[in-house]
């Protein structure tokens, strides 16, 4: 588990934690998307009756400059994809007293069984200390349903944005100009 970070449950009980991997072959990623590991939920293990399933990041300073946050997440094709939401991103700017979602991942936005990067504008939260939590929902059965995390990352939003989804773009930042060739 990183530095302080924290798992727990909605409901108390569960030995089944949100935990740090090298792999998971087996019900979800083989794989960390980079470097020696990634933080995992054994969905195949995990009971319903301890739904949700929290990791929780330590206190972030986002600053006067507006903020993103990158992650890359998995989430096995046979867990659930729409209701309950398997997996949701939210944000506490009170300590955590109280959350409010900022992404939920689903079917219609999500990709699963890959390792798959996400970005969230943070703009709207400058100048705020911030905890971020993972709420995740287990569906307890069979197949790839694990469900893990990699690469997060807050940053400030950048003067340029790469290019998406084009095979030969040159970008010129200087004059704002995109090449498409």
């Amino acid at each position: 588990m990183p530095a302080c970070w924290s798992a727990s449950e909605g409901a108390a009980g569960s030995s089944i934690h949100w935990a740090s991997t090298t792999a998971d072959g087996t019900y979800g990623p083989s794989a960390p998307e980079a470097g020696t590991n990634f933080m995992y939920l054994n969905v195949y293990n995990a009971q319903t009756t301890y739904n949700p399933y929290y990791l929780t990041t330590g206190g972030f300073n986002l600053g006067a400059a507006p903020k993103l946050l990158s992650y890359y997440y998995f989430l096995g094709a046979d867990g659930y994809q729409d209701s309950p939401i398997p997996m949701t991103v939210q944000i506490s700017t009170n300590g955590g007293s109280t959350w409010t979602d900022i992404y939920q991942h689903t079917s219609a936005n999500s990709t699963f069984s890959a390792w798959t990067l996400n970005t969230i504008d943070l703009t709207a939260y400058a100048n705020t200390i911030s905890i971020f939590r993972f709420e995740s929902n287990s569906n307890y059965g069979y197949g790839i349903l694990d469900q893990g995390i990699d690469e997060v990352s807050i940053y400030d939003v950048p003067a340029c944005y790469p290019p998406v989804a084009s095979t030969s773009v040159t970008e010129d930042c200087t004059n704002s100009q995109f090449f498409i060739n």
